[in-house]
């Protein structure tokens, strides 16, 4: 832990629990999640090794920005596992809405300033 308490932001070290990738999409985001997971790791090092406050402020900063691309990329992966699922069960009934109408966009996690 950082002599700053103040600026440390708790980090579980276990790897989220996901289902297998089904498509090269999924693929894709879990390889994102897995660079976000090393990335949050060396931040949190670097956190701990700092001995500035710039320094512990540009950590801080990383490890949050890290650890909120992970959640969102997690809950991209689950809205992706929802619609498969949907799309099964919209299969077998045919009162269900079209899905364009429940995906919602993405958005851009940034943390600028000090």
């Amino acid at each position: 832990m950082c002599r700053h308490r103040s600026l440390y932001v708790p980090v579980t070290h276990r790897r989220p629990l996901l289902l297998r990738p089904s498509s090269l999409q999924d693929s894709d985001i879990q390889k994102k999640i897995d660079h976000e997971i090393r990335m949050r790791d060396g931040a949190c090092k670097l956190l701990a090794a700092c001995s500035q406050k710039d320094q512990a402020l540009e950590a801080s900063k990383s490890l949050q920005t890290c650890s909120t691309r992970i959640m969102a990329y997690m809950s991209e992966l689950q809205r992706m596992k929802e619609a498969q699922v949907m799309q099964k069960v919209t299969r077998r009934s045919s009162d269900a809405g079209p899905m364009e109408d429940r995906l919602p966009c993405k958005g851009k996690v940034a943390i600028s300033g000090k």
